[in-house]
């Protein structure tokens, strides 16, 4: 029995799902629409899709599967357009960064007889565009999937199974808690960026200080898209969790800010390696896919925390209120 996918936007993700898809053992026969129709061209000619439909409502049709690969900021209206040519039983997924409002906005304006499933692929390679698709984009990254409630089994194992064919790793997770947790490993990073950029760039001796600027100030500043309109939306929807990760970050500024002033070397070297050393261990689990190593002891535990987050939080953390 073949697999009917439609696959709405054939950027890198799209295009590597695509990829990933017919190069796996299983019959799928791939309908592939994106806005820009050079991107379309580009797909079927690198065998990502089967056939390219530049009419949205046409492409979704007969899909088994509709996978949105596109911003967060297009996905309601999206939604609108295709809502009436799913067929009963249909599964849409989508791949942004934020899931509670997405799911909002599939019970509202999707049929009832459609299956809705977030989706959200985690890929750290910084790369973008279609033209740097491949196949094992996903391989061994995690995956996460955010059902609604409504949602089938059936439609959740078929999404589950897609993740798998991918060769990734789904991580199912509430919307609400992946959507916080989002808040400070992706969200706070681009609100951060664009302060820092605000900051420094806003300021007349930018005019000089850019010929200084390099890896650093680069990597600062990367916010991930070139929409503005996109890093915006994604702000302002999940703006509540945002505001609690600004404020803890305000009270730690402050914290930092004495310990600098004092000229306190040593405290700095001491949280300095602290933070690199916890870095290195995130990359080393992102990059092997072993997230369950021997924890940190009580004694370091207490002393991170305490430098991440301010002596008064890290206090509450410990305690567990």
């Amino acid at each position: 029995m073949t697999l009917r996918v439609s696959i709405i936007g054939l950027g890198r993700i799209g295009t590597s799902i695509g990829l990933a898809l017919k190069q796996s053992d299983v019959d799928v026969y791939i309908v592939g629409h994106d806005k820009d129709h050079g991107r379309t061209r580009a797909a079927k000619s690198n065998k990502a899709i089967d056939k390219g439909d530049w009419n949205l409502p046409h492409s979704v049709e007969n899909a088994d599967l509709v996978i949105l690969a596109i911003p967060f900021s297009a996905i309601r209206e999206t939604f609108t357009y295709i809502a009436e040519d799913l067929r009963p039983n249909a599964v849409v997924m989508d791949t942004s960064s934020l899931k509670v409002p997405v799911l909002r906005w599939a019970e509202e304006l999707l049929p009832e007889n459609v299956h809705f499933v977030g989706g959200h692929p985690i890929v750290r390679d910084i790369a973008r565009g279609p033209e740097n698709a491949r196949p094992d984009l996903f391989q061994k990254e995690i995956f996460a999937l955010c059902p609604s409630p409504r949602t089938e089994a059936k439609a959740v194992r078929l999404v589950s199974d897609v993740v798998t064919l991918l060769e990734a790793k789904p991580l199912f997770l509430d919307p609400q808690e992946h959507d916080s947790m989002m808040a400070a490993v992706e969200q706070l990073p681009q609100f951060l960026s664009l302060v820092l950029g605000r900051t420094v760039i806003g300021e007349p001796a930018w005019r000089e200080m850019r010929k200084l600027a390099g890896a650093q100030f680069e990597a600062s500043t990367y916010v991930g898209t070139d929409s503005p309109e996109e890093v915006s939306a994604l702000l302002v929807e999940n703006r509540d969790a945002v505001l609690t990760w600004v404020g803890m970050l305000r009270r730690t500024l402050q914290e930092w800010e004495e310990t600098l002033a004092a000229g306190n070397a040593e405290a700095l070297a001491e949280v300095a390696k602290a933070v690199l050393e916890a870095r290195d261990a995130w990359i080393t689990a992102a990059q092997t896919g072993v997230w369950d190593a021997k924890p940190p002891s009580k004694e370091k535990a207490a002393f991170f925390s305490t430098w991440m987050f301010g002596e008064s939080l890290a206090r509450l953390l410990r305690s567990g209120k």
